[in-house]
């Protein structure tokens, strides 16, 4: 990578953040035309992510830019009619996860990945979770909007689409 011409793009994230939780993301390089990283699409609760943006003018691809700037992302707020609330219910399940899953704020008719709290997942992150029960012997298995539902509807990383209010409860086997 040359640094004869090279561009450095940072973004910043308005009051959003990345899906896995941080705060920032790292920047990115033009070359010409070779883009070193990526534009991100960053979440905000209650908002609807428009694009990046330098000043007023909407940036979709990053080989355009012809010098070192910041991009900002460009928010709307998703008014109260629009709004559709995302709840998790642990269904009488307890456990090491701290499931403050604040209720989620999206816009209607868009989607949402369900979060996932099996125990493989888990230990992705704290191995002292690997094959950790919530519920007795019961193992969370996903979702359903039925709290007594016999079978999840939705394993956690499914994307679903939220068309008005919801309460997803945990479900075990």
């Amino acid at each position: 990578m040359s640094k004869s011409g090279m561009k450095r793009i940072d973004f910043d994230l308005g009051g959003g953040k990345t899906a896995n939780d941080a705060s920032g993301i790292g920047a990115a390089y033009v070359n010409g035309s070779t883009v070193y990283g990526s534009m991100i699409t960053p979440v905000r609760d209650g908002y609807h992510f428009n694009g990046w943006y330098n000043g007023n003018t909407k940036v979709t691809d990053l080989s355009v830019l012809s010098s070192n700037v910041t991009l900002t992302a460009n928010w709307t707020a998703i008014s109260n009619a629009n709004k559709a609330t995302v709840i998790y219910r642990l269904n009488d399940g307890s456990g090491y996860v701290n499931l403050n899953l604040a209720t989620t704020t999206v816009e209607k008719g868009s989607s949402l990945t369900v979060t996932d709290i099996s125990p493989a997942k888990l230990a992705e992150n704290n191995p002292s979770f690997a094959g950790h029960t919530f519920r007795g012997n019961k193992t969370f298995v996903g979702w359903s909007t039925d709290p007594n539902a016999p079978f999840r509807d939705y394993r956690g990383g499914d994307r679903i689409q939220v068309t008005g209010d919801t309460i997803l409860y945990a479900i075990w086997r």
